[in-house]
């Protein structure tokens, strides 16, 4: 690693230490203000299901089994609105999937979505809009998976008749694609097809969970969970989550409820 690649990392860290605090006690305060979580209070759970469509064979393929080699999942997605406004407002849409875990011992793979542009730039930040079926998603920040960094997105193939709120998002089918920081062009890997409702209030989604080898930095867990926790604190019954621990240590509580917050700003 060169001395400036070394320095850069550094002040990163050190940006995100110093941000943590202030962002989780803004949230805190938002989610006491708000008697419940601070973001993405509102949003629907279904049943779903993902189709890999693979790439092992091919320039694409990343070095992970879950993206690289066909298969089908069974899943649970969470449709989400941030603000909790009313539709057809925009609101800044988050879309939430869980992959099931091989095993019970196996932690899931969660992959957390918001609405946003497609772009190089634009896919760092979000977008409000008023269909859940139509537009993009993006993960916002990078991920590790296999031997490639990568950002996530979805996109919907609504078939813009109008504003689906939702709360009425059955049988909506997205696209699960990938690129590399700098990349143009997405890649398809997979396929999500939202089945029927289902009722899960104890369903907690986490960038923690990368039972599937999908990634996040941990210096990017350190910053985000602490705002999971004080945003949770206010969610049903006013429980508190478990820590979590990663390789590298306790960083704290990175749950969320179905009913609640499924991404920090």
């Amino acid at each position: 690693m060169s001395p400036d690649t070394t320095s850069l990392s550094t002040t990163r860290r050190t940006v995100l230490k110093l941000a943590t605090r202030p962002v989780a006690d803004a949230l805190g305060a938002l989610a006491r203000l708000r008697s419940g979580p601070a973001v993405h209070a509102v949003g629907t759970s279904y049943a779903a299901t993902l189709e890999v469509i693979g790439a092992e064979a091919s320039a694409r393929a990343l070095g992970l089994p879950f993206v690289d080699e066909p298969g089908q999942y069974s899943a649970t997605v969470r449709l989400s609105r941030a603000a909790g406004l009313p539709a057809p407002a925009p609101d800044v849409l988050g879309l939430a999937i869980r992959v099931d875990p091989d095993g019970q011992a196996e932690p899931p793979q969660d992959l957390l979505l918001d609405s946003c542009w497609p772009g190089p730039v634009g896919r760092h930040l979000i977008r409000p809009a008023r269909a859940v079926d139509s537009g993009w998603y993006g993960s916002l920040l990078a991920y590790r998976a296999g031997d490639a960094v990568i950002h996530l997105a979805a996109r919907g193939e609504g078939a813009q008749h109008g504003p689906l709120n939702h709360d009425s998002a059955t049988g909506c089918r997205f696209r699960l694609l990938y690129a590399t920081p700098r990349a143009q062009e997405w890649t398809e890997w997979a396929t999500l097809t939202v089945q029927h409702p289902v009722e899960r209030p104890e369903l907690r989604f986490s960038p923690a969970n990368d039972g599937r080898g999908i990634r996040l930095r941990v210096d990017w867990l350190r910053f985000r969970i602490p705002s999971y926790r004080t945003s949770q604190e206010q969610g049903p019954g006013g429980r508190r989550q478990p820590p979590v621990t990663l390789a590298s240590g306790t960083v704290g509580v990175g749950a969320v409820t179905s009913t609640g917050a499924l991404k920090s700003p």
